[in-house]
């Protein structure tokens, strides 16, 4: 048997600092290693996904699906933590905000040219925007929303 003593293992800020649940998470920070156990937990729900070995200073962590967090219909903050061996974690977490999904009520008008120029109306809640401006897509091109 041979037991490995790691380093510290620092977090230091994630990136993006808010999204949904399925985003993907930078976590920048020091002392990462490329091991088998590298996973991300959040707190204080305590859940765990993989994390992506990307350097020393960088791994990605995918958040927690929906349906494994509770109800989420506010802005929700949890610690995001790093672990090299699945069981011993940083002392320091940075911060992440889940933002509750957006609701569509309805669009109008519900279709227009292909030209483009129509402006449309989209009536819901839970549209939010913290260092962006609001986008909408149509066809795979995202224009500002006001």
């Amino acid at each position: 048997w041979q037991f490995t003593f790691d380093g510290v293992v620092d977090v230091l800020r994630v990136s993006p600092s808010h999204g949904s649940a399925t985003s993907e998470l930078s976590v920048l920070g020091k002392g990462f290693i490329d091991t088998d156990s590298l996973a991300c937990r959040y707190t204080p729900a305590s859940l765990l996904t993989r994390a992506l070995f990307v350097s020393s200073s960088q791994v990605i962590c995918e958040t927690p699906k929906l349906v494994e967090l509770p109800a989420i219909d506010t802005w929700t903050g949890v610690g995001v933590e790093i672990s090299l061996n699945g069981v011993d974690f940083s002392t320091a977490a940075a911060s992440f905000i889940y933002v509750p999904p957006a609701k569509i009520a309805w669009i109008e008008p519900a279709e227009g040219p292909t030209r483009g120029g129509t402006v449309v109306q989209v009536r819901g809640n839970n549209f939010h925007s913290i260092n962006h401006m609001p986008r909408c897509v149509f066809g795979g091109k995202s224009v500002h929303a006001v």
